[in-house]
């Protein structure tokens, strides 16, 4: 009897802790899978900056050959996202003190500082997103700015931006233009344009000599409500999508 009871205890305990085994994997693999799917969503700020000291020398652009347009999806005046991107509030931000820092700047002018949260999809599925800005005509440097621009999947985390600065010509300025030089004084269309793999939670640099831009993208850790309610919203717009020809066709 006293051996039945000692097998039955053994038995019992190879039960329970296959149970406890069981259950430790499962939850583990859960983590695993919702930390993986967090890693889907990130959050994007950007600051955008002029320089006070650029001269007419560097990127001149004929009216004619400025291709930056407005876009259906815009970051501002007035904010527009595509379905599944969310504006970030300015207590989400992480380079308010870059902005602020950049106030400061002898040479350097902040003029926007942007951020929205959105998913990582692949390049030809990341749907461009534009934004304008302005600046007190007084002020030396460019005057007005449309960018383009979008955070994609393309063999690693890639942002590209196209940004169009503008600034009439002074009238009372009388400039003799030739081949050889393009006249100092700052006026026409000018442009940045950017094509570049960053790194996460770093603050990656673009400009040239006229303007430019602060990146930083960090993973965003959206709750398991979060995570279902946009993989739904996907899934709609995708069923939505593979509807369409079929509807054009009927």
């Amino acid at each position: 009897m006293v051996v039945l009871n000692f097998l039955f205890q053994m038995g019992t305990n190879n039960t329970m802790t296959r149970i406890i085994s069981y259950f430790v994997i499962t939850a583990s693999l859960l983590i695993s899978s919702l930390a993986s799917q967090a890693q889907t969503i990130f959050d994007v700020e950007l600051v955008f900056f002029k320089r006070l000291d650029a001269t007419g020398q560097f990127n001149y652009l004929a009216k004619e050959d400025n291709s930056v347009s407005g876009q259906t999806y815009t970051l501002n005046s007035p904010i527009s996202l595509p379905s599944g991107y969310q504006n970030l509030q300015r207590s989400e931000r992480k380079l308010e003190g870059v902005f602020r820092r950049l106030r400061s700047s002898a040479n350097m002018r902040p003029l926007l500082h942007l951020g929205w949260r959105q998913p990582l999809t692949d390049k030809e599925d990341t749907p461009w997103m534009s934004f304008r800005a302005a600046d007190d005509p007084e002020k030396a440097g460019l005057l007005d700015f449309i960018g383009n621009i979008r955070f994609s999947r393309n063999q690693g985390l890639l942002v590209e931006a196209l940004i169009s600065g503008f600034r009439a010509a002074d009238p009372s300025v009388i400039i003799e233009e030739t081949d050889e030089q393009m006249p100092d004084q700052l006026a026409g269309y000018f442009l940045l344009e950017e094509n570049r793999k960053i790194k996460i939670n770093k603050l990656n640099y673009f400009d040239n000599p006229t303007m430019g831009i602060l990146i930083k993208v960090t993973p965003y850790q959206a709750t398991l409500e979060e995570q279902e309610a946009l993989e739904a919203e996907q899934a709609l717009i995708e069923k939505q999508a593979n509807n369409e020809p079929s509807n054009k066709d009927s």
